[in-house]
């Protein structure tokens, strides 16, 4: 066989090379693709309305990101956040912005978690450092609305040392160290440790207490003043908005943004899991503990286990909801003849039971704790505490139950010792977040109804073009910021109008067909449309 010619040489490893090159462009270009998709998982569009949060709006110095599986990279403005991801600040200021109208801001030395980010259910954990929380405050239809909270999405804060609900529209400021978290209330309702901080107060709180005081303005720091700051920067914002050319092209065509998250779902099944955030955990028998899923249905005899930081909401009867806190037990069972009873292992557990107006009975169920059997007779909120160290105890807020033949009606606290039950009196106002959040779970239907006589509630991030930063875009009513200043600029909008849905992430929009459902779940409302209320 005759031997190549250099030339034929040179020829074969042109078209070698030539290959090679372009297989490399093509996986270069593929690659590029690939993280440019992925880019778009994590990162909100550059224009537009959202109607969803749960991303941050400004990052300052030196402040990491961490999701888990992942490395750690710097934070970014329009990161979107998921649940598990973690922020940590060294030497700078964040700024995340929630369900919108809901700001959420970080200070040096700070460091937190996310453990659940849909709206309606928002829940981070602040290990150390401060954090503050401004919620924009609805002035039109609070002021003629009995029931203010409905208005409002209930933010659950932990921190070492106790789990903070925040319940109404306000400023909020958090500090936590080894020792201690220390709340400032200047404006708004906070419930931790069976106390209520409200406006112009203070509280110190450790595992078991809290002390309560008044709020001191003089402690205002620089991280206060910041906050400030940014409210009125975006204030400022938002009355920019009237010009900007987005503005004017959604304006013209106007939308009802709808609550996102709030969508409820009904089940006439019993045992039906309405929520499990993450962390949650079943299992069968002696089979292995698997993850809990929102949407599950519970068998007979399965056990329910929630990590420190996770909450489970249970229908466990069309009309009760069983509702668990973290590093809590339970197993559920349902024998053949349908009477579902709860055995209760350890932590906290709440059932409610509520029957629609105009109920014929209602279900009864038991619950099972220290070898006792507390039957609930009559529905009303009912809590039970099985912690380490302590006597197990039952506490009746509404309602009656049995236990061996006597009945016992609310307020009553049944502590469970060897010789028997000791009956006491105690004080069905003093709540904490476990409660704030589990009546306002029980709630949602109703909250969702009320929600929707006022629709449209809420509104809509809207981005500034001048500084790429997002402010808050009213949809109907008037709002305006705890620190002062109205958002004036808003959508004038009413029932039945095309809404802008979010597709992929909740982030993305689009027109939606008048008819089609809303984005909550609800039926649209038929009939004429409300007159917008007065300004």
């Amino acid at each position: 066989m005759p031997r190549p010619t250099y030339k034929e040489l040179a020829h074969f490893v042109w078209k070698a090379l030539s290959f090679s090159s372009i297989a490399f462009v093509a996986s270069c270009c593929l690659l590029q693709a690939q993280q440019k998709e992925a880019g778009r998982r994590y990162l909100i569009p550059a224009h537009g309305p959202l109607v969803r949060g749960g991303f941050v709006n400004l990052s300052e110095g030196a402040i990491e990101f961490l999701r888990p599986g992942a490395v750690i990279k710097p934070l970014k403005a329009k990161q979107v956040l998921e649940n598990g991801d973690t922020i940590t600040v060294r030497d700078g200021r964040a700024e995340i912005l929630l369900s919108p109208g809901y700001y959420l801001r970080l200070s040096r030395d700070s460091l937190i978690t996310f453990l659940e980010t849909s709206p309606g259910n928002t829940n981070f954990k602040l290990s150390r450092g401060s954090a503050i929380l401004e919620i924009s405050i609805n002035g039109s239809a609070g002021n003629f609305y009995a029931g203010k909270r409905v208005l409002y999405d209930l933010i659950t804060i932990m921190t070492p040392q106790n789990e903070f609900a925040v319940i109404s529209g306000g400023v909020y400021r958090f500090d936590v160290t080894r020792q201690a978290t220390t709340v400032h209330v200047p404006k708004g309702l906070v419930v931790v440790a069976g106390k209520k901080i409200k406006d112009g107060m203070s509280a110190s709180v450790t595992t078991d207490d809290a002390q309560l005081a008044s709020l001191d303005v003089k402690t205002a720091d620089a991280f206060d003043d910041w906050s400030r700051q940014r409210a009125a920067n975006l204030i400022q914002g938002n009355k920019s908005l009237k010009g900007a050319r987005w503005f004017r092209e959604v304006h013209e065509s106007p939308f009802t943004p709808s609550k996102v998250g709030e969508r409820q779902t009904l089940s006439a099944r019993s045992g039906f899991v309405r929520l499990a955030e993450p962390g949650s955990q079943s299992r069968l028998e002696n089979a292995a503990w698997l993850d809990l899923k929102s949407g599950e249905n519970l068998s007979n005899g399965e056990r329910i286990k929630t990590s420190p930081n996770c909450r489970v909401d249970v229908r466990a009867y069309p009309d009760i909801d069983l509702l668990l806190t973290g590093n809590s037990e339970i197993a559920y069972l349902e024998p053949a003849d349908g009477r579902v009873s709860v055995e209760m292992t350890s932590g906290s557990a709440i059932l409610i039971s509520q029957p629609e107006p105009g109920a014929i009975g209602s279900n009864t169920i038991s619950l099972i704790m220290a070898g006792r059997r507390y039957v609930i007779s009559k529905p009303g909120i009912f809590r039970v505490n099985a912690q380490p160290g302590r006597a197990p105890e039952f506490l009746i807020f509404d309602g009656e139950v049995a236990v061996a033949g006597h009945h016992f009606k609310g307020p009553r606290k049944l502590i469970s010792q060897s010789e028997g039950l000791t009956d006491l009196e105690f004080d069905k106002s003093s709540t904490d977040a476990f409660d704030a959040w589990a009546e306002r779970r029980s709630q949602l239907q109703s909250i969702m109804h009320s929600r929707q006589l006022l629709s449209p509630l809420g509104g809509v991030w809207f981005v500034i073009e001048a500084t790429g930063q997002y402010t808050f875009v009213p949809a109907q009513w008037s709002y305006h910021s705890p620190y002062g200043g109205n958002y004036s600029v808003k959508y004038i909008s009413f029932l039945n109008m095309p809404i802008v849905r979010n597709q992929q992430n909740d982030n993305s929009t689009g027109p939606v067909k008048p008819d089609a459902p809303r984005a909550d779940g609800l039926p649209r409302t038929q009939g004429p449309r409300p007159a917008p209320p007065p300004n």
